[in-house]
């Protein structure tokens, strides 16, 4: 597939991640990943590490806020469909405070890798999307 895609595979990764989200999460659940990891990446922005732990935690606590919940659990006709989301979610959490951190301690001339479409490209690449293998950006960016 690299051949085929050549300096374009970064963009097929993306759009094929979202697009295999959409199709299990529904688009509610793209745009709640999306939303989660734009959050993490204006506060990432900060250089603050203890912030990108505070707002990881502050994301990944909605998911048990009651009404919060409930909107959700509207979303699927089903418990898996939800309890799918939730634990989607929750390994996001991972990528996203991975992530952030990471652009927290790089120095400016790594940051140019650290992006926002390669925070994209990284939480929706889907060999890793539901169970891993867990892997930090840099990792990931070695690989690509």
């Amino acid at each position: 597939a690299r051949a085929f895609t050549g300096k374009f595979q970064p963009f097929v990764s993306v759009g094929y991640g979202m697009m295999a989200c959409w199709l299990l999460l529904g688009i509610n659940g793209l745009l709640m990943i999306t939303i989660h990891s734009a959050i993490s990446y204006v506060i990432a922005q900060l250089k603050m590490p203890v912030l990108t732990w505070f707002c990881s935690l502050l994301l990944l606590s909605t998911l048990h806020l009651r009404t919060v919940e409930e909107v959700q659990r509207n979303w699927y006709e089903t418990e898996n469909e939800y309890y799918l989301l939730v634990f989607t979610l929750t390994v996001r959490c991972l990528y996203y405070t991975s992530f952030s951190l990471e652009y927290c301690w790089h120095t400016p001339c790594q940051k140019s890798s650290h992006s926002f479409l390669w925070m994209l490209i990284y939480m929706f690449y889907y060999p890793t999307f539901h169970n891993g293998p867990i892997m930090n950006f840099d990792e990931f960016k070695k690989q690509k």
